[in-house]
Formats: C-alpha cells, structure tokens, sequence
C-alpha cells in the first residue's frame, strides 16, 4: 500500500466528519465518519477522546475498507483542539445537506437488508448496532423504522421499540435521544 501523504477533515452536524485522503499513484478516497463526544473528565485521569462510533462509504469492499486510515484520522480527530471544538461546537447541528445527500445516495443505492431478530435472547454491542443501522436506513427510505422492523422480523412492535430505546442509551449511543415527536437517527 502506497504511503499516505495527506488528510484533510470537514466537520458536520452531529459528531459527523467527513475524511479525504490521497496516496501517491491513488485518487482521492473519501469516507463519512461519525465520532461520540468524551465523556466527563475526572480530575488526574487523562483528557476524554472522540471515538468513532460510525462509518460510511461509497462501493464498501474489504480492500477499499482495509485502506481507510481510520488510526490516523481518529488522531487527527482528539489531537486538533481546533477540530475537536468544532465537533462539540457543531454536535446539537444537523448533519450538513451535502453530507445527508450523500449518504441518502449512500443508503438509496443499495436495496434495505432485512433486519433480522437476535439469534437467542442475548443482546450484544453487535446487535445493537444492527437496530440502529436498520433505524436509520429506513429513516432515510421514509419508512416507520419501529414498524418496519417489526414487520421484517416477526418480532412485536413494542419489543423492537425497546431494542431501539436501548440502543439510544448513553451508555450505548447508537442512536441519539429521541426528539419530541420527530422520527431521528
């Protein structure tokens, strides 16, 4: 793999950033990451980090994902002041109107999977993820994601309603708090 020889950041709404960089001999490569805030500081302990909770990119393949330099840009991320109070400055924002078409280009392109319930009655860090991955594709198709799910799944409307809430949790944010009377993720 050719040495990477720039990075640049664009901050969005919503802890969303979206990430260019170049190799020599490579065109541009570009990917949408989302980072969740730090946490408190407790005093003595090191400073609190962005961390990358999610990841977006155009034709995913297992090289094209192997060659995102996501060390690199979470650094980048925590080690820029500059950056890291413009994610906080701009974290209560929407995502930008080019990011949000972009990946409801992202989403459209591609046919929905049909979610699907927990193989037992565990609910993991994996499967939470998949409940708001499945929320937020049928948010962008315009569908009832709560409905939608239910449907694709067999499972009842309030069960996946309790799997969503879960997912939204702080401990967890996979999905942020839920607005009064807005369908969001």
């Amino acid at each position: 793999m050719e040495k990477l020889t720039h990075i640049t950041l664009e901050i969005s709404g919503g802890g969303w950033v979206k990430a260019h960089w170049w190799r020599r001999g490579v065109p541009e490569r570009t990917a949408w990451l989302q980072f969740k805030p730090p946490g408190g500081k407790r005093k003595g302990a090191p400073q609190p980090r962005w961390k990358l909770v999610e990841l977006r990119v155009k034709n995913p393949t297992g090289e094209g994902l192997a060659e995102i330099p996501l060390d690199r840009i979470e650094r980048a991320v925590n080690a820029l002041t500059s950056t890291s109070d413009e994610l906080l400055d701009n974290l209560d924002k929407p995502m930008s109107a080019d990011l949000d078409a972009e990946t409801r280009e992202l989403f459209l392109a591609h046919p929905r999977e049909k979610f699907e319930r927990p193989a037992g009655r565990q609910i993991d860090e994996a499967f939470l993820r998949s409940v708001a991955f499945s929320y937020r594709d049928a948010v962008v198709r315009g569908l009832n994601p709560t409905k939608t799910m239910a449907e694709e799944s067999g499972v009842p409307y309030s069960t996946v309603a309790k799997w969503i809430a879960r997912a939204r949790l702080p401990e967890n944010g996979y999905l942020p708090p839920p607005e009064h009377g807005k369908v969001s993720g």
